[in-house]
């Protein structure tokens, strides 16, 4: 990802990863909930409040690997770069367009049915695979309490985004999709406001459409663009390729849908033999 982002003039870093070292490079040992996943996932936030800290960007926009972009994701999220923006992150609830209380659906066949939520900032779902984290001081005090926690906890890093920025005194959700980061000193008059990323524009693969009878539902993934966006009336802006259990499974949906872009060990996409590779140096 290094290289890629280098040749193309981004403002990229390389940061080791720790785990690495640490752990198995098989691929099979990063399983989800196995340790060695968790102990990955915990290092993405600490890569944020690194940058953050250290004042490389006024915004930090975090996302995962398994995410398929529709549209530039510097065009889309623009707007959610502003000092005054809060924090804006991506919703892991599951839900059913249109949606049915109470009705539960089976997002992959590897893994457990779910029922439908309207509320985008339930339990647990604040999503810490795609994020935009404009720099401020109360902003580096949330993420300070979110690698803390998750260093601290047994969990994987995800779980403890919900619980610093909604659930922890004084924190709290706001309604059906947001909530407010308040530092567990109790100062309220500094505060981040949590905001969650529409599903229909942004879905995981837990978000589905009725394609013909109630009980027949389909991802963005089964469905096909065209197809999702018929049934759920809205534009798809970025799909996260999760909800479905391992690594095989996850290329080979993306494969089915043209989105697996990898060749040779390196991403290429149309019109990178164009591309002039500058002069990278190191810091």
């Amino acid at each position: 990802v290094f290289q890629w982002g280098a040749i193309r003039g981004l403002p990229i870093f390389f940061s080791p990863n720790l785990a690495l070292e640490e752990f198995s490079l098989n691929a099979s040992s990063y399983a989800y909930t196995s340790k060695e996943f968790r102990a990955v996932t915990k290092q993405k936030s600490q890569a944020t409040l690194k940058i953050l800290q250290h004042n490389y960007s006024c915004s930090v926009v975090y996302m995962d690997v398994d995410i398929t972009w529709f549209l530039d994701p510097f065009v889309a999220l623009r707007q959610y770069m502003t000092s005054k923006s809060g924090l804006t992150i991506q919703s892991n609830a599951p839900l059913i367009i249109p949606h049915f209380p109470g009705q539960y659906f089976h997002p992959h066949a590897s893994v457990s049915r779910v029922q439908s939520e309207l509320e985008s900032n339930g339990y647990r779902r604040l999503n810490s695979g795609l994020y935009v984290a404009p720099n401020s001081r109360i902003m580096r005090m949330a993420f300070t309490d979110i690698t803390r926690a998750a260093v601290e906890g047994q969990y994987s890093e995800q779980q403890y985004f919900y619980y610093v920025l909604c659930s922890r005194a004084p924190s709290t959700t706001i309604g059906n999709n947001q909530c407010e980061y308040h530092h567990k000193s109790g100062n309220l008059r500094n505060h981040v406001l949590v905001n969650t990323l529409d599903r229909y524009q942004y879905p995981t693969g837990a978000v589905v459409v009725v394609t013909s009878a109630p009980n027949e539902t389909s991802n963005i993934y089964d469905a096909g663009i065209n197809q999702f966006e018929n049934f759920s009336k809205h534009k798809v802006i970025a799909a996260h390729n999760n909800w479905i259990f391992g690594q095989k499974a996850k290329v080979g949906r993306l494969t089915k849908n043209g989105w697996w872009f990898l060749d040779d060990e390196l991403c290429k996409y149309p019109g990178d033999e164009s591309i002039v590779a500058p002069l990278v140096m190191s810091l």
